[in-house]
């Protein structure tokens, strides 16, 4: 197969937008594209080959395999005992045993279906996977197992129709996509059915079902669409981008362009200058390598990375990504240098010894024995967070608990409705024992990602918001349905109406964010009014500040790394600084010119002073994880709550 120097130059448009992009660098929130550029890259050369051994003869799979574990093998063996290495000496059990886990499915090839099964609205780890960016090595050999069958079956049977039944595939493919994007998006993010189309693309172009453009002129043109459709959703892109589906056709069909009529153009010269080249040459190491040196980097450091240390990152993971291609994935790709018997079973030794490792530390969760201390401060957080997050009242569907059901406090009718999000049912168990205190009774009335709107419907933030409308308004019925309710106290996460998650297709209509954060506005205002006309007190309850750090995360890494504790104490508040702390703080002022009987209940000061706001008190964490308050934290924000809810209740 002829080389090709311009299609490295592509892998280079690939990978560095995915670096900074998981860098955090401004200008890149789209560079997750790259993974798609790859994908198309991978599916053109990957059925060139396999077109190469069906007309020399026929297609050999023991070949086609030994190659494959020559060329992705030897780097991806060198980067999983590396991070082995660093996990067991950075890690806290709980961390370890989790990324055990993503190692053993990482050498089967099936870590995606590992992340997909793990992703939830509560998932907000992340950053503590150093494995997580292999699911895309994962979507790649599964869709491997089968396309070499399929490719063989086509051009033996159905040759003259071959690129009309890979069209078929990848259209049904894509439409499958399109539909996931707000059926099921985190189906349609990890697994290879919704991911395929990409790769056929490629296949597409390998097999000629597109014609050759003879005219220099329209080479150069198309060149330079495909280079301006890889580049511009790099830089429009975001994560509130619905994706893969109908988003993915722009970046994938720019690389598409970009290798059917890249060479002896303008851009094509481009691609293939000897700088661009080698990045991509060295682009599978580097995607390899650089988010383990991010997520361990910013685990030890106890908080998101400055300028000097972004640099540093990005700087170690192009130097691991060299020191990997020549030393490393070189020596490998010699040819006739190992039988093919040395090749598969060294291939086996090794994901043996990966599994081997990965299994042990699954079996004694974590390694314990390793820091026993750390160990029991983790289970105790660790085991508060699952059990709030399996609370049977924090819904996960579209039901609202009947009359007798979810009730805090003491025994009775309610007179009290907790409504929100998992924002609000964090304040349930404090709640509880001062509604017992009290002598009233709560019911709570909570469905995860929800917050206490009529909304139309959501911009998907995960499968659960699909049940958002359904559960708001029949909560909203059930509570004017009840002559006993007194009171209403509604709690959600504000930041993410700001953030404009409702727009495009969500309130009324609207079409921007700016018409999103107005609309959530009148419908959190309509609700409170609504509520108020039948004599209902409302009191809408202002997010908690947000640290930028997970300051569970903090204080176990701090603890089993030997580092001071009190370096987790404070954070600096996001709403002095954050746009859409701004914004939600501006929506909830419209709805406490409502007046009357709606009030907003600042909850900043409870945990803040000026811009410095509390992670934990007296050595006792305050938050759970990023976004939830700890027990501790529910109290010192219930003290807020009680004297309001006392006044509100004691009125007629």
């Amino acid at each position: 197969m002829k080389y090709r120097a311009d299609i490295d130059g592509l892998r280079t448009f690939a990978v560095v937008p995915v670096v900074l992009f998981h860098a955090g660098l401004s200008g890149f929130s789209g560079g997750f594209v790259g993974v798609d550029i790859f994908f198309v890259i991978s599916g053109y050369l990957i059925t060139r080959s396999l077109l190469e051994d069906i007309g020399h003869g026929g297609l050999s799979i023991p070949a086609f395999y030994e190659r494959r574990i020559l060329r992705l093998y030897p780097a991806l063996f060198f980067t999983l005992f590396s991070t082995f290495a660093a996990a067991w000496l950075l890690f806290p059990p709980i961390d370890f045993y989790l990324y055990a886990k993503s190692l053993v499915a990482t050498v089967f090839f099936a870590s995606n279906i590992l992340f997909f099964t793990e992703a939830n609205y509560f998932d907000g780890s992340a950053e503590l996977k150093p494995l997580l960016h292999t699911w895309s090595l994962a979507v790649e050999e599964q869709f491997y197992i089968v396309f070499p069958l399929v490719l063989a079956f086509i051009s033996r049977f159905m040759n003259r129709w071959r690129g009309a039944a890979i069209a078929v595939i990848g259209l049904v493919s894509l439409a499958i996509s399109v539909w996931a994007t707000s059926n099921a998006p985190t189906f349609n993010f990890y697994l290879p059915i919704t991911r395929a189309w990409e790769l056929l693309l490629g296949s597409a172009l390998a097999i000629g079902a597109v014609p050759e453009l003879r005219s220099a002129a329209a080479r150069n043109a198309l060149a330079l669409l495909g280079l301006l459709l890889i580049v511009v959703p790099v830089w429009l892109y975001s994560s509130d981008t619905p994706f893969p589906g109908l988003s993915a056709l722009a970046p994938t069909l720019g690389a598409t362009l970009l290798i059917h009529s890249a060479q002896d153009t303008v851009v094509g010269r481009m691609l293939s200058l000897k700088p661009i080249v080698y990045v991509g040459r060295i682009s599978y190491s580097l995607y390899l390598w650089h988010w383990p040196i991010i997520v361990f980097t910013r685990f030890y450091e106890l908080q998101h990375l400055g300028p000097i240390a972004t640099f540093g990152v990005i700087a170690g993971s192009f130097v691991m990504a060299a020191i990997s291609l020549h030393f490393v994935e070189a020596p490998f790709r010699r040819k006739n240098r190992f039988t093919r018997r040395q090749v598969f079973l060294a291939a086996a030794a090794g994901s043996g010894l990966l599994v081997l490792l990965g299994g042990a530390v699954v079996l004694t969760r974590g390694m314990e024995f390793r820091n026993p201390a750390a160990a029991r401060f983790t289970r105790g957080v660790a085991g508060d967070l699952a059990r709030f997050h399996a609370a049977p009242c924090l819904r996960t569907d579209g039901r609202v608990p009947g009359p007798g059901e979810c009730l805090l406090g003491a025994p009775g009718r309610p007179s009290v409705v907790l409504w929100g999000d998992s924002h609000a049912a964090q304040l349930a168990p404090s709640l509880d024992v001062l509604a017992r205190q009290r002598g009233f009774t709560v019911q709570q009335v909570t469905k995860a990602g929800c917050a206490p709107i009529q909304a139309a419907s959501y911009t998907p933030y995960s499968e659960l918001r699909r049940d958002c409308p359904t559960f708001g308004h029949a909560a909203l019925e059930r509570i004017l349905a009840d002559p006993a309710i007194r009171v209403v106290v509604m709690a959600g996460r504000w930041d993410m109406l700001a953030a404009g998650h409702i727009r495009a297709v969500t309130l009324g209509g609207a079409e921007t964010v700016e018409q999103s954060q107005r609309l959530a506005s009148e419908s959190l205002a309509t609700t409170a009014r609504l509520l108020n006309a039948r004599g209902i007190r409302v009191i809408v309850v202002d997010q908690i500040p947000l640290p930028e750090v997970n300051p569970f995360v903090c204080v176990r890494a701090a603890v089993y790394n030997g580092l001071d504790p009190a370096r987790c104490d404070t954070f600096e508040a996001r709403h002095s600084h954050d746009v859409q702390e701004r914004i939600s703080r501006t929506i909830l002022d419209r709805v406490a010119k409502v007046g009357g009987n709606t009030s907003i209940l600042d909850m900043r000061d409870a945990l803040c002073s000026g811009t410095t706001c509390r992670a934990r008190l007296n050595g006792q964490l305050l938050y759970m994880d990023d976004v939830h308050l700890s027990r501790l934290g529910s109290d010192v924000v219930a003290a807020r709550l009680r004297p309001v809810l006392a006044e509100r209740l004691s009125r007629n």
